[in-house]
Parts: structure tokens; sequence; C-alpha cells
């Protein structure tokens, strides 16, 4: 089917692609308003995972409806939705007003002609500075301006760019590190993390910088990049080579500093726009050693910026030098440093002697470039972004334990600080403390082996808005338990479903989000025994269907009744097994899963059962023992009456007890 309906308004046409809207994560088709079939519009497909920002679409919204004028691409719509009448995969679709025109590059590697002053100040400042104010005026950043998601009119009398989506993937998972600040540019793709406004403002100079070079600058090795710019400074490395001074070189003096402590804020650039604002004054370059560190090959090593190059391309080199305390002897004769002398002091009495190599090298990189990303084993990772990287490596099973070893770690509360009183002074502060503890709390789960703990409960504490990742019910997005209910309802329905309707993915959702379930259910899920681990999850289900007002889920309960052979089985009571087959398709066709526990999971069954079993155990006992007796006296040579007396005595007794027996086990079962 080619055309898809989306809240009863929204006609998404699913044979018409919009290349210019793509990227790995997000699919994009034409769309149409029915009540406006005049508006182009855009609809945006995106993955399960990695996941949208879902945490600001409602805020991206509100923000769409409040200021249409905006020069960003208008939200119209979002939802969790299909795309296909066959509904067979689930996923958040963005419908935006489409802009005119196409991207203004459609490849960052290619060269064009450089734009003019006038050119950049009105079709590319002007518009990004009016987005990146509204945003901060919200609390919200972007994180994926640059020219690639810019979009231009070919009429020259519209010709200002728009900017193009940012909500379909994790915040900044595919801007290219040219266009952000370093300690971003450096960090793990899928682990960036929320930014703060001022990266926008980054962006916004690199941007600059790139239309004004006619593309990336020709000085520049995109392989070194980040070596490049750590060795001459950001500024010099993207600057036109005939600018070095004027209206606009101002402008990229104050915004292209990687310390964002000196890098201008929204208001400063409106300042510039208006009067022509002065930059603040260049940040000190590194300061150079009073005498060379030989290291890794190069025996000319002046400054911190080379050192920590060097040693983030050769770690297993930087570890030997720190242990053979080289470092701290250059960082005392070369540079007189005692502020970072006391600080390695401090880590190692922090780590003391039993820290593992990738530990105090991050503490070390810390030392030497203050708020660079966690560097472990090999790769960066930011604070904010760290869950949603560790979500990345449970998903992939591709290094699970190396970050699981980084959150056990001893030295990720050191420079997490979650103690800090700043950490409640605002909103944004609050958040971040939440996330620190969230992550420093993720260890405990990580080292609990029990049903409910796990790789997989740690990543949905440390990233509540992530949906469920079961295998189970991936293609269904699931963000909320009720979602899940449902999910697993359809699944019920199918011939080729799983044996049972819970794995460690589904029970670590449920309880990350539900944290009052009784603990009696973890019991039965961990139970070696099938029809317990069955009985368990009956009631789990049964109690988040009535905890959210399901009145039927048909197709679970009939998962359960298919799994029910088995627990009936566990019933030794024939005629009570009978009895439940009878009454356990009318359960399943009402829908009710508690329904399904009366039958099931009846305790007082259960111990009627139980004791049945043991009381005709104890008469099959005694009527063994009763005929082992007969067959003892047969032998015994005795009297011919007083034999035959025995034996009949014996069969009487033993008859008894048969009939005994018997009229118990049909008690039992009419019950």
């Amino acid at each position: 089917m080619s055309r898809y309906t989306i809240a009863d308004c929204y006609e998404v046409f699913l044979d018409q692609p919009l290349k210019d809207f793509e990227n790995e994560s997000v699919r994009a088709y034409v769309c149409r308003d029915n009540r406006q079939p005049e508006l182009p519009l855009v609809c945006l497909k995106a993955c399960v995972f990695p996941q949208p920002r879902m945490q600001l679409l409602e805020k991206f919204h509100s923000l769409s409806r409040a200021m249409p004028s905006v020069p960003f691409m208008n939200l119209q719509y979002y939802g969790n939705d299909y795309l296909s009448s066959a509904k067979d995969s689930k996923s958040i679709i963005l419908i935006y007003q489409r802009p005119k025109g196409g991207r203004l590059v459609q490849n960052l590697g290619e060269k064009f002609t450089p734009w003019s002053e006038e050119e950049v100040i009105d079709k590319l400042i002007k518009p990004v500075y009016e987005v990146v104010n509204a945003l901060q005026y919200k609390g919200l950043t972007h994180q994926s301006i640059s020219p690639l998601n810019m979009y231009i009119s070919s009429d020259e009398k519209m010709q200002r760019v728009k900017i193009g989506d940012c909500l379909a993937v994790p915040a900044g998972l595919y801007q290219h590190p040219f266009f952000e600040p370093l300690n971003y540019a450096m960090t793990e793709p899928i682990g960036k993390g929320e930014a703060t406004p001022t990266n926008d403002l980054f962006a916004l100079g690199a941007s600059v910088a790139y239309m004004l070079n006619g593309g990336f600058p020709a000085q520049m090795d995109l392989s070194k990049i980040m070596a490049q710019r750590l060795d001459h400074g950001t500024l010099a490395l993207y600057l036109p080579r005939g600018l070095q001074n004027g209206r606009l070189y101002e402008l990229l003096r104050g915004l292209l500093h990687d310390n964002e402590e000196h890098r201008w804020a929204i208001h400063e650039v409106g300042q510039w726009l208006t009067s022509g604002r002065q930059a603040s004054p260049m940040s000190h370059p590194p300061r150079r050693a009073s005498r060379p560190l030989s290291f890794n090959g190069k025996d000319d090593i002046y400054t911190i910026n080379s050192l920590f190059v060097e040693m983030y391309n050769s770690p297993m080199n930087a570890l030997e030098m720190i242990h053979k305390n080289e470092l701290s002897m250059w960082l005392k004769n070369g540079l007189s440093d005692n502020h970072r002398i006391h600080q390695l002091d401090d880590l190692n009495t922090v780590l003391g002697s039993e820290a593992s190599g990738a530990e105090r090298l991050m503490g070390v990189f810390q030392i030497l470039i203050p708020g660079t990303p966690f560097f472990w084993q090999g790769k960066f990772y930011t604070p904010n972004g760290l869950g949603i990287a560790f979500a990345d490596a449970v998903f992939r099973n591709d290094n699970v334990e190396s970050l699981s070893l980084l959150l056990s770690s001893s030295i990720l509360p050191y420079y997490l600080n979650t103690d800090s009183p700043a950490d409640t002074s605002n909103n944004d502060d609050s958040h971040s403390s939440n996330q620190n503890k969230a992550m420093l709390s993720a260890k405990s789960f990580i080292n609990y082996p029990g049903v409910g703990g796990g790789v997989e409960r740690a990543m949905y504490y440390m990233c509540p808005s992530l949906p469920c990742l079961s295998p189970i019910i991936r293609n269904h997005n699931v963000i909320s338990i009720t979602e899940l209910l449902y999910a697993l309802d359809d699944v019920g329905r199918r011939s080729n479903k799983p044996e049972l309707p819970l794995d460690n993915h589904i029970i670590s959702y449920i309880f990350s989000k539900e944290s009052a379930l009784k603990q009696s259910i973890l019991q039965n899920l961990s139970s070696p025994s099938k029809h317990k681990k069955i009985r368990g999850a009956l009631r789990l289900f049964a109690e988040l269907q009535t905890k959210n007002r399901i009145k039927t889920l048909t197709g679970l309960c009939k998962w359960f009744g298919d799994l029910s052979e088995s627990v009936i089985d566990g019933f030794k009571n024939i005629k009570y097994q009978e009895i439940l087959r009878k009454k356990l398709q009318a359960s399943i066709d009402s829908g009710d899963l508690s329904g399904l526990i009366k039958l099931l999971d009846n305790k007082k069954a259960i111990e009627m059962d139980a004791n049945g079993l043991k009381a005709a155990t104890s008469e099959v006992r005694h009527i063994e023992k009763t005929v082992k007796a007969i067959i003892h006296l047969s032998d015994m040579p005795n009297h011919y009456s007083e034999r035959i007396g025995q034996n009949n005595a014996m069969m009487i007794a033993a008859a008894l007890s048969f009939a005994v027996s018997g009229i118990y086990i049909f008690i039992k079962a009419t019950l």
C-alpha cells in the first residue's frame, strides 16, 4: 500500500521518499495534511534505536505552534505510530512543514565559491541567531546546526537558510566534529548527550567559517582534526586565510572557543548584529615548557595539549610514562605546574595501588585538560551521554564489559561529584545530578546476578525514556507499560511466538517502571521450576493489567493458555486436571489474566493437591508394608488355619485402604 493515514488527517506517501531529509536512522516521505492540502510536509520515520530525543518532542511542538515564523522546520505532529496497514513496525513519527528548496550543501566534503560577508550575515547568521535565541528562551538546544542540515530556496527573495530536524536521532549523533567544541567532537557519536546552548553558537561560528572558506579549510587534515585543533587552536585552524580583521573576524573570535567559559553567549551575538560588539580578549595559548618531554618517539613535546594528543594515540606508553614518574617530573621541572602535581598526588590517594590502568589514565587525562570527556579504554564519553552509550553497547552486544567496568570503577564517583551543593541550583543542574546518581547506582544492578538485575536493568535505570528493546516486542517501540501489555497481546495472537512472554529485557523494563511489585513475583520468576516461572509471569502481567485498567488481553491470555499444560500437569489429581482443562477456554476468551490465576495459581487448590498427594503416598506405603507382611507370614511354618486367618485379615485391611484412598482422591477432585 503506497499511502497511509496518521491521526485521521496526515496522508503519508510511502512511494515518494525525500532523500534530502534522510540519514542512516531516519526514513522520509512526502506528506499531506488533508485539512491544508497546499501545505508542503515531510514525514520522518525514526528508528526504535538509536532512540529519538523523546524528552524534547512536546517542547519543540509547543515552540513550533507558539513561534511559527522562526526559521527552523516547524513540527506539526509527533506520535508513536505504525506506518503501514500491516502494523508490523511501530516507531516515532515526526511530521514537519517542509522547507522550500534543497540542502545548502549535499556533501560537506564538496568545494564551492566562498560566500561574501553580506551573504553570510543575511542568509546564515541572522536566521540561525533567531533559531538559537528562540531555543535558548525555552531551555533547548539543537545540536545539529551545520550547512548539511540547512535548506535554502532558489528564490532570491527568500534566500535565508532554514534549519532542519534535530529530534529524530540522539543529540548530535550525525553532527560532524568540525561543528562541535572539542569536548564533544572527540566523544563517541552515540554518547554525546544533551549539551548547553553555547554548543549551538559554536556550530554557528563553524558554519560561518565553512561558508567563508568555500568548504573545509584547505590547511586542515580531516583525519587529524582533533590533533590539529589541540595543537594550533580551533580559531587559527578555521579562519579563512584572508580574514584577519573586520566584523566577521570579531564574531569568529567570540564563537570559536573550545572553552565554554570564553565563548560568546546568545545576547552577545545579538549585540554584534546590532552594534558590532567587539570580541572578548582571546584565551591564552597553552603554556610552553622550559624543556621538552620525550614521549612516543617525539622529542619536541612542549605543551600539555601536544602531550594529550600523543598519550591518546598511545595509551600503553602513556601508562608506562606515568608509572615511571616522568609526567610528574616534567610538570614540575618543565612547566612548574604545582597545581597539576598536587592533583596527581590526590588521584593516587583516591585510586590506591590496586587501580586499573584504565582508571589511572582516565584520571590523568582529566587533570591534564579539565572538562574533557571521560577517556576509557580508547574512547571518550561525556557524563550526560554515558547512559545511552551503555544502552548502545547492550543493544549491539559490543563493548558491554568495558563500559560495565567503567560504571563499576572507583574513579567514576570522584569525577561525577553528585554531592555538590550547586547540583540543585537550577533545573538543568538538578537533571544532571539525577543522571549522575543514576550512573553511580547502576553498578548495583550490573553486579546483581538474579532476576531483575544485570546490564539490562542498569540500562533502563540510566535511560528512563528508552523503549523496551526485547527482541520479542522491539518492532512495537514500547515506551510505556500499557504499550508493553498491548504489544505482548499482539504477539500472543501469532503462531510463531516465543515460548515465554518475557525475557531479561522485559523484566528489567517492568521493574524500572514499577517499583512496588510484590517480592513473591520475583521469587517465582527466578525459580528453576518451569510451572512456577509461568505462574510468576502470569501474576506479574495480571497485576499490571489491573493497575493499568486494561479490560481484555485475549492474545496474552491465549499465550498463557498455551503454556498452561505444564502447569496443569503439575497437579497430581487427575480429576482436578480435567476440571481445569474444561474451564480454561472460558478464562482465555474473557481476556482477564486474573481469571487464569484463579485456575492455574489457586493457592488453596495447590495446597489441597499437595496434601492429597501426601496422603495418597502414605496409603501406598502402608499397602506396600501390608503386602510385604503377608508375604513374610506365608513363609512362616505356622498352623494352616492360623495363617489363613491372618492372610484374610491382611487382605481385608488392604482392600479397605484402597477404598479409603479412592474416596479421598474423589473428594479432592470435586472440591
